[in-house]
């Protein structure tokens, strides 16, 4: 009965979590953005989407350990003019991002670590 309780405790946290996430999304940062990733020699196309219904969700193009399909962006915190977020890959590895927003808004330029590599990424605001 305790173990069904608590289940039912973090689903509820989550839920509230992941709403207060995108309820605090800036208006600056809802949309689509279309950029550009480079880890080591590798290099190649990123989506990303911060919309109201959850904390944003990321695709990546010619990146093994990611699929080319959304994935939900985790850990997503904003301070100020810096976005951070994390990207789970499909091994243990997590990708950690932090990106600034600049040029009134329509461009988010940062790095981030892969798996103990550095990480260069740079998004335009599409929408």
């Amino acid at each position: 009965m305790i173990t069904k309780y608590l289940r039912l405790c973090l689903v509820f946290l989550a839920c509230c979590f992941s709403s207060v996430a995108a309820e605090n999304t800036p208006a600056s940062l809802q949309g689509n953005w279309s950029g550009v990733w480079y880890v080591g020699m590798s290099s190649g196309k990123v989506n990303l989407r911060f919309d109201g219904q959850g904390p944003g969700l990321i695709s990546f193009t010619n990146f093994e350990e990611f699929s080319d399909s959304d994935i939900p962006i985790t850990k997503l915190s904003l301070e100020g003019d810096t976005v951070k977020f994390a990207v789970p890959s499909k091994i243990n590895a997590e990708f950690s991002i932090v990106l600034k927003l600049k040029d009134d808004s329509k461009i988010l330029d940062g790095g981030g670590k892969f798996d103990g590599a550095g990480a260069k990424i740079v998004f335009n605001k599409v929408d």
